[in-house]
């Protein structure tokens, strides 16, 4: 399984999981994108931005372990 880390930052955070695959991504103030494609799981955090994880059209039907938040900004997680 490969694992993603990338380091709490100021900025915008874009990611795809191509393989199964843990990501954590965490910002101050930017927007995290992250698209999952196969099983794994995504962890993901911003202050002040908005997260955005999506499951690729060929995604399992269980798709990701997803945990996000946002203190101020928008969360939207796949069903």
């Amino acid at each position: 399984m490969l694992t993603y880390s990338a380091p709490p930052n100021i900025g915008d955070h874009q990611y795809c999981c191509s393989t199964p695959a843990f990501a954590e991504l965490q910002t101050m103030s930017g927007d995290i994108r992250v698209c999952a494609a196969n099983p794994g799981a995504v962890t993901a955090g911003s202050m002040s931005g908005d997260v955005t994880v999506t499951a690729s059209p060929d995604a399992p039907a269980s798709g990701p372990d997803v945990r996000a938040t946002s203190k101020t900004g928008r969360v939207s997680i796949p069903r």
